[in-house]
């Protein structure tokens, strides 16, 4: 049956049934349908494109606007207003592939009785193998969403997760709508925090930190992609290359924080995501104490840190707050009601 062309709905039902109809199932078929679909729009090359004669009759391109003389496209029209009829593959449409023209849900839902190309199938179906075996969606996709926008990820990134909006939000809290802060993120990964908090400070200069090149190269292209400027990109260990004498009004982090031997980590987290940005040693501790002794040299008086940290780690990272001239200390629940969270106000009179 791999021969024969699918329509949209035979083809998310073959999904499913390929990734043995988990919980997740039909919303990750749906995002690699949309990956194929949305690969398959072609750009128009505005520089050659000349309408020579109408649309043909079986094509629904009704803005168009066509006469029987030979006249440059109009670029202000030169977009499909409708899906292609049912009777046509996909892939022989060409699209303006601005943000406005990308296929959503919303498409696949109306559309149902329209068809995949073999070739579309074919890529969907390769698709549909690596998520078999545990491949994250986001990885196979290579974007993930994050607060109001989509972020590139590769296995060299953590994937975003929802839990750590919730940083973003108590972060935002803290830093003035009006006045220009400063804020030094650690451990910036595919740059989400820092440009989810740049989206929403625009006088806030934030300096993000990786260790990795290869994440930082993903944070500066998606920095680049969501022009927001205010944020600079700086390999560094932690502190070790922030100049002495720097000081910043915020420090915030999701380091890495799992034990080596946590067993509720799942299989496809350690197989997938980058080591390095997961376990750390002293029971998912050692980076979190580094962070937490350092952070003093580098805030201003009365600076905040905020960070992420494991679901029954909260506690331990209190006490070592408590014990590094913070006061004001807190933990936030998450959804799922487990103390994800841990933010501190450095203490004016003892740093």
């Amino acid at each position: 049956m791999t021969n024969q062309q699918r329509t949209i709905a035979e083809a998310l039902q073959y999904g499913i049934k390929q990734l043995k109809s988990s919980e997740s199932a039909r919303l990750d078929c749906e995002i690699l349908l949309l990956k194929v679909l949305n690969e398959s729009l072609r750009p128009i090359n505005l520089s050659t494109v000349v309408l020579q004669k109408s649309p043909p009759a079986n094509k629904t391109v009704d803005r168009f606007m066509s006469d029987e003389s030979l006249r440059p496209i109009n670029l202000s029209t030169v977009v499909l207003q409708k899906s292609p009829p049912a009777n046509k593959t996909v892939d022989r449409f060409m699209f303006d592939k601005s943000p406005e023209q990308i296929l959503g849900k919303s498409w696949l839902l109306t559309w149902p009785d329209n068809s995949l190309s073999l070739k579309q199938f074919q890529q969907y179906s390769d698709y549909l193998n690596l998520r078999s075996k545990g491949m994250p969606v986001a990885y196979i996709t290579g974007e993930k969403d994050f607060w109001t926008f989509t972020l590139s990820v590769t296995p060299d990134t953590l994937i975003p997760r929802p839990e750590t909006e919730l940083l973003v939000d108590y972060a935002l809290e803290k830093i003035s709508m009006t006045e220009s802060t400063r804020l030094l993120e650690l451990g910036t990964g595919s740059g989400a925090i820092a440009l989810a908090i740049a989206s929403e400070r625009k006088n806030c200069r934030i300096v993000a930190t990786d260790i990795s090149y290869a994440a930082l190269n993903i944070a500066k292209k998606n920095a680049l992609s969501l022009k927001l400027s205010q944020v600079s990109f700086q390999q560094s260990s932690w502190f070790d290359s922030i100049n002495e004498g720097m000081e910043f009004d915020m420090i915030i982090s999701n380091p890495p924080y799992i034990a080596q031997d946590d067993p509720q980590l799942e299989h496809n987290v350690k197989k997938y995501e980058p080591l390095a940005a997961l376990f750390a040693a002293d029971n998912g501790l050692d980076d979190i104490k580094q962070i937490i002794k350092n952070a003093p040299d580098y805030l201003k008086e009365s600076g905040w840190i905020l960070l992420e940290h494991g679901y029954n780690q909260a506690e331990a990272v209190q006490s070592l707050l408590n014990n590094h001239a913070f006061t004001r200390i807190a933990s936030i629940k998450d959804l799922n009601r487990q103390e994800r969270i841990t933010m501190a106000q450095l203490n004016e009179y003892k740093k």
